[in-house]
């Protein structure tokens, strides 16, 4: 009995050991005292910013022939990836919803559909109640059975909310407003995805790699290129797996194996984006496929001026499109936290969601001047525009949630509502007819 005990109590010791060690050693690191919350905020981070940040085209997302890319359908299932959004459904039409985005109007029927990228689609589908019950405020839709179509996916960017609308509309979807929330992806990504390889600043996000997912043949005749797809492959798997297993009762007390697993994946993550990176350099010069039309790509002094000038385009022509099929349309110019003055960043915020070498900041520090600027145009030129870039400025509580763009719970519910204020400041007074003329504005609004 005595041996029982004492080796037990062994056990204990030992154990006890480690533990205090692992949380000595992190303090000293981290020159911060471990927590099992600040380790769970952290494993969400790593895996946000690996979807963001990955340039491989994401195993859940597939060329489209018409938009880009979409969400891939995978036999209907709910994805289980760990971002901004959790668990997601995915309809056949490659949009993160639990419908179809092909609606038909009823008079007891209103269709609110949500364009943009990833923070429009988390804000129109984790706050899609925030907008419904800010939406039945107004009072010719109090009653109504309100429902939002996502029509966002992440990393998408003018043109293609153009291209969405066009094509939806097209096969027979109709829409009564559409709410285009975007900006953030338009700067921020075309230098850091496509320029700098030679790719055409309009074209979708990431595109060579997109194409490389189709594994040219030349590619794969390469014994080290076969190698890096199966490394791809394997240390994707076992990125995905570090969560799960995390998850487990037993490692949920363990500060020792929190942080290991908090090692593990970082190491994970650098290796994957690193493989990623170089499969996606292996051929000099792109092919036209992968380029796109380089004799309109604008100088590197210009670029961010000709990217405003595209989106604005783009808006004025939703907008067009809009008016012309009784549709009212509203444009948000997002906020972001490397806006310089546009928030007080929390120490939490500093800590995970503040990057000071991040690719995107750049793109947000060159190109929001120039958005802001062709946002004033839009709003004068009678588009229903509001630039809400610094809604959260007076607030010093913690809203992003990961050092690329995304808002927590708290944060998307306030862009929700300030969205629907918009909404209601616009529609809530007057007859229908003459706040949809002051809404929609003459159809010939020229193009800047």
């Amino acid at each position: 009995m005595n041996r029982i005990f004492l080796g037990t109590a062994l056990v204990f010791f030992v154990v006890g050991s480690i533990e205090l060690g692992s949380v000595i050693l992190y303090r000293a690191i981290e020159h911060n005292w471990f927590s099992f919350g600040e380790a769970k905020m952290r494993r969400k981070a790593l895996g946000i910013n690996l979807v963001s940040n990955e340039r491989k085209a994401q195993p859940n997302e597939v060329i489209h022939p018409y938009l880009g890319y979409v969400t891939n359908y995978a036999d209907g299932r709910y994805f289980r990836e760990k971002n901004y959004l959790g668990n997601y459904p995915v309809s056949d039409w490659g949009f993160i919803d639990d419908k179809n985005p092909v609606w038909k109007r009823k008079p007891s029927r209103l269709l609110v559909g949500v364009l943009g990228g990833s923070v429009a689609l988390s804000t129109g589908f984790s706050s899609a109640n925030r907008l419904k019950e800010g939406l039945r405020k107004i009072p010719k839709y109090a009653g109504k059975d309100i429902i939002i179509v996502s029509l966002a996916n992440g990393g998408i960017k003018q043109p293609q909310q153009l291209l969405t609308l066009n094509y939806l509309m097209a096969l027979g979807a109709e829409f009564d407003i559409i709410i285009n929330i975007d900006g953030f992806n338009e700067v921020a990504l075309p230098e850091v995805d496509n320029t700098r390889f030679g790719i055409f600043y309009a074209y979708p996000r990431a595109w060579r790699e997109r194409l490389k997912c189709l594994f040219d043949i030349r590619d794969l005749s390469r014994s080290v290129e076969r190698r890096r797809i199966l490394k791809m492959a394997l240390l994707r798997e076992l990125y995905d797996l570090i969560p799960s297993i995390s998850d487990l009762r037993f490692f949920k007390w363990s500060p020792t194996l929190n942080i290991l697993s908090l090692s593990s994946q970082h190491i994970i993550e650098r290796n994957l984006l690193d493989t990623v990176y170089r499969s996606g350099l292996m051929r000099e010069p792109p092919t036209f496929e992968q380029s796109g039309p380089l004799s309109a790509q604008p100088k590197n002094e210009n670029l961010y001026e000709e990217i405003a000038k595209s989106w604005a385009k783009s808006s004025i022509l939703l907008h067009r499109l809009c008016s012309a099929n009784g549709i009212r349309y509203y444009h948000f110019l997002q906020p972001n936290q490397y806006d310089p003055r546009s928030k007080r960043l929390s120490p939490s915020e500093m800590k995970f969601a503040y990057d000071p070498t991040h690719p995107y900041r750049q793109g947000v520090i060159k190109g929001y001047p120039y958005l802001k600027r062709s946002g004033r145009t839009l709003a004068s030129r009678g588009v229903a525009f509001k630039d809400v870039s610094a809604m959260l400025k007076s607030r010093v509580d913690t809203l992003y949630e990961d050092t690329c763009c995304h808002l927590n719970g708290v944060g998307r519910d306030l862009l929700a509502d300030t969205v629907v204020q918009f909404i209601q400041e616009r529609e809530g007074l007057g007859s229908s007819e003459k706040m949809m003329s002051r809404m929609t504005g003459p159809s010939h609004v020229a193009l800047p």
